[in-house]
């Protein structure tokens, strides 16, 4: 894919768009800044982005207000929540439920960054960091990410378990031939307004995340439910998707 794609970065703090830009410059990316949500309002009424990176914690106008917002004027858009803190677990559930594809944390890293960004727009990831980044630099602050999230993943939501049950996923998935990631077929729920089952297979286990006209209802995952299933399949990976 060789056309510029564009990406809308969302944060009241300049530092974050810095770090944003730099992590990303070496994509095919057209990017524009918005510093507070009515901006961000604005330009998505009168530009068609092909992602927004959006700022959950931001004064005035929050994150969770512009999803709001877009939900209402019926703003199909891939927009990618991006939080501090895995403690802000029901501002993630609600984002989702508002028509969020997905969610980063802002302690994931640039590496991480780089690797959802490019599953979003189809790009091949780019291999070395970029030369004036600090390795895998954080979106702002200097805390890890396992503590800045402060709630550790529960060893036992990711034990293998032996599920009698499980049926193999049929040999049409019911999704897109090119939706190859959890990611993805999230995205592609939400901007299609679809209503179904995502099922999905790991290695330690199955789960579903049911969505209704392109809204996250609920997600499950070996017995665990909400954003615990969610960080638990993130942890772990998936190796099959269908939808149901």
């Amino acid at each position: 894919m060789t056309d510029m794609q564009s990406v809308l970065i969302v944060d009241d703090d300049p530092e974050a768009h810095r770090v944003f830009r730099t992590a990303l410059r070496d994509l095919p990316i057209e990017f524009e800044a918005a510093f507070d949500g009515a901006e961000c309002l604005e330009k998505l009424q009168n530009r068609r982005y092909d992602l927004v990176l959006l700022d959950m914690v931001m004064p005035n106008v929050a994150g969770l207000d512009v999803l709001q917002t877009a939900d209402a004027i019926n703003l199909p858009l891939p927009i990618v929540v991006v939080c501090s803190s895995i403690t802000e677990r029901n501002v993630i559930m609600q984002a989702l439920s508002l028509g969020a594809s997905c969610y980063l944390f802002k302690t994931d890293g640039t590496k991480k960054l780089r690797e959802t960004i490019c599953e979003y727009l189809v790009l091949t990831p780019p291999q070395p960091a970029p030369r004036d980044s600090p390795g895998d630099a954080k979106v702002s602050g200097g805390t890890s990410g396992a503590a800045a999230r402060e709630v550790p993943l529960d060893p036992s939501l990711i034990v293998p378990l032996v599920d009698t049950s499980f049926q193999k996923p049929p040999v049409s998935s019911g999704l897109p031939p090119e939706i190859a990631t959890l990611q993805q077929a999230m995205a592609y729920m939400t901007m299609k307004r679809l209503s179904g089952i995502l099922k999905l297979r790991t290695p330690f286990g199955v789960g579903g995340i049911s969505y209704e006209v392109g809204r996250l209802k609920t997600v499950s995952f070996n017995n665990v439910h909400s954003i615990d299933a969610l960080e638990a399949i993130r942890a772990v990976g998936t190796t099959a998707l269908w939808l149901e």
